[in-house]
């Protein structure tokens, strides 16, 4: 297995890789529609991690007939609260299932860990970063809930 880290966000944009759409630089993928995602009528699970908190969310978020779980909904919001400032807000479902079908496309396997390195960023933060580095987007998807920079294994080929 090789390792990769990925920026991923629920927005769209207009350059498409199979059923995701990928930013200009193809580091940065995007979803399309909920009713195009590729996840079937199966539970989904995800296993996310922080590495340098050490925390863990394995959670079943979405259920036939149930819809997004409210409670592993809230779980994962929190594993990607605001670092700085401990703000949590609601994670967008999208940016979840994109993050479990990239999972899948990859190959890694249902239960291996989504390593999440920056999740949700709150304004205040974002303005810190952004004082500093030149290339901090002014109306950043990870504001809104809607982008995660994360690390998954992927197999390779023999």
């Amino acid at each position: 297995l090789k390792s990769e880290e990925v920026q991923v966000s629920a927005g769209y944009t207009p350059r498409k890789f199979g059923r995701r759409y990928f930013h200009k630089d193809a580091s940065r993928a995007t979803a399309p529609p909920l009713d195009s995602v590729g996840l079937g009528g199966e539970p989904r699970s995800v296993v996310l991690q922080h590495p340098a908190s050490g925390e863990t969310a394995s959670v079943t978020y979405w259920r036939p007939g149930d819809g997004y779980d409210p409670a592993a909904m809230r779980e994962i919001a929190v594993l990607f609260r605001d670092r700085r400032s401990d703000e949590v807000i609601p994670v967008d479902p999208a940016l979840v299932d994109m993050l479990v079908e990239l999972r899948q496309r990859v190959g890694a396997s249902p239960d291996s860990p989504i390593r999440l390195t920056s999740g949700y960023g709150s304004r205040a933060t974002n303005a810190s970063l952004a004082r500093s580095n030149p290339n901090v987007a002014e109306n950043s998807y990870h504001m809104r809930g809607q982008a995660a920079l994360v690390e998954l294994e992927r197999r390779t080929q023999p």
